[in-house]
């Protein structure tokens, strides 16, 4: 968090202090009156592309390669970092149609200084069951396979002993991953976050389905997480004139002896 986001958080909490103290008449007037002062506008966030991914996926390699899978999973799935790292096997379900969904149930809680515990979702939004797609599904059936332990509570994502992954090792793993990979520095872990919420938004998902997705209590919040790409728009403006043409074609009407 900024500086500039900590004062108006900081402004925000002091003018609802002082409207309580108004209401129960100790003071006569609320004295935090600056307009806008509390609010704060979300930075820009950066989108990876698909290929900035795959690179940095491909970047984990050597004893970090047992997290390349949970890099896919996170930028198909929306998963908070907490979220995904506390995934248990016994979270990985499949389909009957042959699918994979993770069953979101608990967060990583990862305080420094203070041993690593489990606690629930950010919010109740948070407990939900999120579907993979083919490639991240695929991607970690085989990290089942190869890295986690054979019980149903071993950690999906977890250190060669088992234990949960600290947020401070996976921060040093990803800017060594990105250093190789050749990806821009100021892209963080939490912007896969927001490339999986924007591709959803770019497959057609309403906000509704968007906010079901990544886990968020308000629509407000989701929008958050969707970004306008230029390529995005080309595939809508594609998909508007595919939708035109069936229409007309259904329009036509064939006369009989006309053909030919």
């Amino acid at each position: 968090m900024t500086g500039r986001t900590q004062a108006a958080h900081a402004y925000a909490l002091l003018r609802t202090i002082c409207g309580d103290a108004v209401r129960d008449r100790l003071i006569e007037a609320n004295p935090c009156s600056i307009r806008g002062a509390g609010q704060t506008r979300p930075a820009e966030r950066v989108v990876p592309g698909d290929s900035v991914v795959d690179a940095i996926a491909a970047a984990f390699d050597g004893p970090s390669e047992r997290y390349r899978a949970a890099v896919i999973v996170a930028a198909h799935s929306g998963l908070r970092a907490g979220e995904l790292f506390a995934l248990e096997r016994q979270h990985v379900e499949r389909t009957p149609q042959g699918g994979v969904r993770l069953n979101v149930r608990q967060t990583l809680v990862d305080v420094p200084g203070k041993p690593v515990a489990f606690g629930p979702p950010k919010s109740d939004a948070g407990r939900r069951k999120v579907h993979l797609p083919p490639e991240a599904a695929r991607a970690l059936l085989a990290h089942l396979d190869r890295y986690t332990g054979p019980g149903p509570r071993a950690l999906v994502f977890a250190t060669a002993a088992g234990r949960p992954v600290r947020g401070g090792n996976r921060s040093s793993m990803f800017s060594r991953a990105k250093r190789r990979a050749g990806a821009p520095l100021e892209l963080r872990w939490h912007d896969l976050r927001h490339l999986a919420a924007t591709r959803a938004a770019e497959a057609g998902a309403t906000l509704a389905e968007l906010q079901r997705r990544i886990g968020h209590s308000t629509v407000a919040a989701a929008m958050v997480y969707q970004h306008a790409t230029d390529d995005g728009d080309e595939r809508l403006a594609a998909r508007m004139a595919e939708i035109q043409a069936a229409r007309r074609a259904s329009n036509v009407v064939e006369f009989p002896g006309l053909s030919g």
